[in-house]
């Protein structure tokens, strides 16, 4: 308000130096349109007249030139102290905005502060649950991968003790058919060979007995040759 003041004044004295400014200048057109009748003759009422104009004229020149100085001196007086006060505002709302402005900046910075931590301990608290549900997860990976490698040797086992049981059944036909087969088979080599010895036998048996009737027929033959040539005398 008081620097708004100080403007008002300020701006009427203006107003009041320009209308003194015409006062004088009005004045000195009168004067010089009053010369050309002064090279004229006339009366002494006409110099008398004249002497009264120039002598008001001069004195309402004094009075406007001390009214314009002084006028000059209270705008120029007014404009100081506006600008004074003009100034004094300005530092003191600079002051007042460099203080609000520290005051927000602390605020500003007391709340990201604050925010900071807040951010910080959610991250650390998620980071916490993620680590503790991985491990979590982890170890029913490996409690269940366990489990499953147990079931699986188990049923191998199983598999290979039925593959193996089956097997050594299989190999014990196989060994029971083969020892029949051999059996059968030595069976009927030892029946054939008897057969064929009984046979070959029986035809050594008969060619001996053939052999010796026909040894025993020449023999017999060659004494009763011998007898009959015994017998008979020589001529």
């Amino acid at each position: 308000m008081i620097a708004k003041s100080a403007g008002e004044r300020v701006i009427f004295h203006s107003m009041r130096t320009k209308w003194q400014s015409s006062a004088f200048l009005l004045g000195a057109v009168l004067v010089f349109t009053a010369a050309p009748g002064w090279s004229q003759p006339s009366g002494l009422s006409q110099d008398s007249g004249v002497k009264q104009d120039m002598k008001t004229t001069g004195h309402d020149t004094k009075v406007v030139a001390k009214d314009t100085g002084h006028g000059t001196k209270v705008a120029a007086k007014n404009t100081g102290h506006g600008t004074k006060v003009v100034a004094k505002d300005t530092r003191h709302d600079t002051k007042v905005a460099a203080k609000d402005t520290g005051h927000g900046t602390k605020v500003v910075a007391k709340n990201t502060g604050h925010d900071t931590k807040v951010v910080a301990k959610d991250t650390g608290h998620g980071t916490r649950v993620v680590a503790k549900n991985t491990g979590h997860g982890t170890k029913v990976a490996a409690t269940d991968t366990g489990h499953g490698t147990k079931v699986v040797a188990k049923d191998t086992g199983h598999d290979t003790k039925v593959v193996a049981k089956d097997t050594g059944h299989d190999t014990k036909v196989v060994a029971k058919d083969t020892g029949h087969d051999t059996k059968v088979v030595a069976k009927d080599t030892g029946h054939d060979v008897k057969h064929g010895t009984t046979k070959a036998y029986d035809k050594t048996k008969h060619g001996t007995v053939k052999a010796w009737h026909k040894t025993k027929d020449t023999t017999t033959g060659a004494a009763n040759g011998a007898k009959e040539g015994a017998k008979q005398p020589d001529k």
